[in-house]
């Protein structure tokens, strides 16, 4: 039997950019939680399944990757995400206890600004994330509908609030792409 921890657990996907194309851009897995996990990364039809104990980095081709978390024995295993590659970006993917996942994981991701704050409210919830980034913020909420506001940071100003509606085991990504004032 294998022990099973309470909280929920996050496989991260780092992504970074290379000035030379010979050398690719590093892609950087890491797993909290399991012990181990693997990630299948998908590419023009080139597969292949990572195993990453801790953190593992892989080089790759700019493009556009479907990265499936595999299942880990005791452990829901998370959605697949398509991501792409160009520059930088972050994934997360939630692992929860077989059986006790009720959770959801929200990554907001701010385009403009070099950063900005970013309220989540709903279902009991009232947040702001602090210097979220293109590489995005993860928090990890119950089920339900929140509301997502940017806060202008200037020159940027902030869009429209957002609604999202999130359910049990779901990872969502939300861009709130900002736009300059004009002077």
């Amino acid at each position: 039997m294998r022990p099973q921890l309470a909280a929920p657990l996050a496989l991260t996907l780092a992504l970074s950019a290379c000035a030379s194309l010979n050398s690719g851009v590093p892609l950087t897995l890491r797993v909290e939680g399991p012990a181990q996990a693997s990630v299948r990364v998908e590419n023009s039809g080139t597969v292949r399944t990572v195993s990453v104990r801790g953190s593992e980095t892989l080089t790759v081709d700019p493009g556009t990757y479907t990265l499936t978390p595999q299942p880990v024995d005791s452990w829901d295993t998370p959605g697949a995400r398509q991501l792409g590659v160009t520059g930088g970006g972050e994934v997360t993917f939630t692992y929860q206890p077989a059986g006790q996942a009720t959770r959801a994981v929200l990554t907001v991701l701010v385009t403009g600004p070099a950063s900005a704050d970013v309220r989540v409210q709903g279902s009991g919830f009232d947040q702001t994330l602090t210097g979220v980034t293109a590489l995005g913020r993860s928090v990890t909420l119950d089920p339900g509908t929140y509301t997502v506001t940017g806060v202008d940071a200037l020159p940027w100003r902030a869009p429209a609030a957002q609604t999202v509606t999130l359910n049990a085991r779901q990872t969502l990504d939300l861009s709130l792409n900002y736009g300059q004032t004009q002077p």
